[in-house]
């Protein structure tokens, strides 16, 4: 919502409060008027509140991030940008071979979407998750502060019969051709970026299939790939007792290794550079450099970003407050209406 359209809407509200206002001063009196406008002033505030809830005030803080790695792009922030998630949420993503300490794939997914987001704080995001078929789990949107949190907790699905033999690593692509194409209506002067978060991995009864972009419509992004070569067990479900129970193959434990080949083959449809992830990798090498960033091999050592905090519940918090009051009140008023001042 625009400050502006903001403002106008709380001129209006408050030009009737003012109104109400005048109403009471010429209808009260005495000990009464005191209390009457105690409460217009309350819930003239929470009003107040609300709008200014709604401009979405926060701080920025500039930090740096060290380049552990070449940089082979730059951090950019710029709101004509619409930046599209595809992120691998089948069953393979639980196998357990993200670095040293066996993690989840999925922990570094979720890392790296994290990290992509607050790369770009003022760009459009869209989240298409994909296992034997995809879906929109978040529309294209600058909401990047309620993104953030629609992520923390964002993980793959359970692992179901036949769901590994059903995963399709392009089963996105109808769902990002049609993203495009909104975007370049709607954002004609916009770049798309596309960032591919996954394993590679199909399935044994999954068809063949292909990204096919149309031409000019991916200004850049990249395929990130997790997992490690040897593969690594993949939870089929956890016991009440914590005990994990792994999904079972012919000779013990399902070993799920991800598809590097096929995952390179993706970014090549996509125009795109791979890079394979580890915990602790930073995001800042695999943004890409767009007009407005600074050069590649330009001797950067860190990557600047922006931290920003927003202050919005704090307002929404003390307009719930007041307006929790004046119900009570009201729903008070009410039943001593109805007991003829008795209660």
């Amino acid at each position: 919502m625009s400050a502006a359209l903001v403002a106008a809407a709380a001129a209006i509200v408050l030009a009737l409060r003012v109104y109400t206002l005048y109403c009471l001063l010429v209808r009260k009196s005495g000990g009464r008027l005191t209390a009457v406008l105690l409460r217009w002033g309350a819930l003239t505030l929470a009003i107040l509140c609300v709008f200014v809830a709604a401009l979405r005030p926060s701080t920025s803080q500039r930090r740096q991030e060290p380049l552990t790695s070449p940089p082979v792009a730059a951090p950019s922030d710029n709101p004509e940008r619409n930046i599209f998630l595809l992120v691998d949420r089948s069953p393979n993503s639980w196998a357990d071979d993200f670095g040293p300490k066996h993690d989840y794939r999925m922990a570094g997914v979720r890392a790296d979407l994290k990290a992509i987001v607050r790369q770009f704080p003022h760009a459009n995001f869209s989240v298409i998750a994909f296992s034997a078929t995809a879906r929109v789990d978040w529309p294209l949107s600058a909401d990047t502060w309620g993104l953030e949190a629609f992520l923390e907790n964002y993980s793959a699905y359970p692992v179901t019969a036949g769901a590994l033999d059903r995963a399709d690593p392009t089963a996105a692509s109808p769902l990002l051709n049609q993203g495009l194409d909104t975007a370049r209506q709607q954002h004609p002067r916009s770049q798309n970026l596309v960032f591919y978060l996954g394993e590679g991995r199909r399935g044994h009864n999954a068809p063949r299939g292909a990204f096919t972009p149309g031409p000019g419509l991916v200004s850049g992004g990249a395929v990130l790939g997790y997992g490690s070569a040897a593969g690594g067990r993949v939870p089929e479900r956890w016991g009440d007792d914590g005990a994990v129970v792994y999904a079972q193959g012919a000779d013990g434990p399902l070993i799920v290794a991800p598809d590097e080949a096929a995952l390179r083959e993706i970014a090549g449809q996509l125009s795109l550079p791979y890079s394979h992830r580890g915990p602790g990798d930073p995001i800042a090498a695999v943004v890409p450099v767009l007009p407005g960033a600074s050069p590649a091999g330009s001797g950067q050592t860190s990557s600047d970003w922006t931290d920003r905090t927003e202050y919005y519940w704090v307002f929404a918090m003390i307009a719930a407050l007041i307006l929790s009051v004046e119900a009570f009140l009201l729903i008070r008023e009410v039943r001593q209406d109805q007991h003829g001042g008795l209660v």
